[in-house]
């Protein structure tokens, strides 16, 4: 019996090691850390992604938008968008429920390094109308609805996306961003703004090194023989 929970210890470890070692630093909004990050308790400042305001387009070069800004948790956030889960949370320009400039454009960004893939979810307030990764237009790219029609929804649900071909990544960093456009209200030329982003690591690199990690354990725990 004490053989079994040592090795189930180790196989517990094993899997907590392996899915550190296949994920990039590609961070969920909202998260403190790219691996099992904490959540804050309220608005706080998101040390892993940015955000430009701009009243048209921006203009992404091979380092994102010119001039981002301070992003911020908005916890809790908008009643009417997809609700929290212990994962991600939505990030704005200001960290508050609070109404943001209509028909204006919100670049989000985040830098990140390694990665082969890029898989996850995200929604946004309203529409997401283009991703780019180091200033090149990711024309594969799933975009959601400004009108919630699933299953590319708006802000109420999630869409789910799985890039691993057309990467141009860099060997350094990666700089990742996505322009949401803000409807206008139609009593008000502002309204809500928020996005938010989860990301996954790949099933068959982490299969892999799982199944990897796992022989290796089975190899050291089997009896040996004494001469």
């Amino acid at each position: 019996m004490k053989d079994m929970k040592t090795i189930a210890n180790v196989l517990i470890g094993t899997l907590a090691l392996a899915l550190m070692a296949t994920a990039s630093s590609l961070c969920n909004t909202g998260a403190s850390a790219c691996v099992g990050g904490a959540l804050p308790a309220g608005d706080a400042l998101d040390l892993n992604w940015s955000v430009e305001q701009t009243a048209s387009l921006a203009t992404i070069t091979g380092t994102g938008v010119t001039s981002p800004g301070n992003a911020y948790t908005v916890v809790p956030p908008d009643p009417a968008w997809l609700p929290p889960d212990g994962l991600s949370d939505w990030i704005n320009p200001n960290g508050a429920d609070i109404a943001e400039a209509g028909d204006n454009y919100y670049t989000y960004q985040t830098i990140f390094t390694g990665s082969a893939a890029i898989a996850g979810e995200y929604s946004s307030d309203n529409q997401l109308l283009a991703v780019y990764l180091n200033g090149n237009l990711l024309p594969s790219f799933p975009l959601n609805s400004a009108n919630n029609i699933a299953p590319n929804c708006g802000f109420d649900c999630w869409t789910a996306f799985d890039i691993t071909t057309g990467l141009n990544l860099n060997p350094g960093l990666n700089y990742l961003d996505f322009e949401v456009y803000n409807l206008p209200a139609s009593s008000s030329p502002n309204t809500v703004t928020g996005f938010r982003f989860e990301t996954t690591p790949e099933p068959s690199s982490l299969g892999l090194f799982v199944g990897g990690c796992l022989l290796f354990v089975l190899l050291m725990i089997r009896p040996h023989k004494t001469a």
